[in-house]
């Protein structure tokens, strides 16, 4: 077990029925910037929440610890988190409840999203400024029906005017 979150792709964080982490592995290393000497036994939700989410995060927390059930249970969020040098990032946020002798425990599964929400954010704006040009386009072709049967109109004006021998 120890192996396989050490090489996981995702940060793997454990914490106990105190918020306090004790499972801090490679990724999440990577991802947060805090070693993992840094981070166990520190409070996970103090550690890596934003602090205009925290006070929804404790009221989370204060449900989960009584009964091990909570809006988050079982569920893969986008969530903001902080790194150490407190930059806020994307992430996505997968976490499980275990009871561990009578105490609920958690276990989060935490991927970095930043590159994928910036390849989003380009996309989106690749797609708006292909609706804009196809906007543009089909405007032109209206326009050019418009002018067609103009010149039509004109020329059967013209027609008309000559008279029936041409002139």
């Amino acid at each position: 077990l120890q192996i396989i979150t050490e090489n996981a792709a995702d940060a793997i964080v454990c914490v106990d029925d105190r918020d306090e982490i004790y499972v801090w592995n490679k990724k999440a290393h990577e991802i947060f910037g805090y070693t993992a000497e840094e981070a166990k036994g520190k409070p996970f939700h103090s550690l890596i929440v934003p602090e205009r989410h925290r006070e929804k995060a404790a009221k989370g927390l204060e449900l989960f610890f009584k009964t091990g059930t909570g809006p988050i249970i079982g569920k893969t969020l986008e969530l903001t988190a902080l790194r150490k040098d407190g930059a806020e990032f994307p992430v996505e946020l997968s976490i499980a409840a275990m009871n561990i002798r009578g105490h609920w425990h958690s276990t989060a599964v935490i991927r970095d999203v930043t590159a994928r929400k910036k390849m989003e954010d380009e996309l989106r704006q690749r797609l708006e400024e292909f609706e804009r040009l196809n906007k543009l386009m089909v405007g032109r072709e209206l326009r050019m029906e418009e002018l067609k049967k103009e010149i039509q109109s004109l020329e059967d004006k013209i027609l008309q005017l000559r008279g029936p021998d041409g002139r």
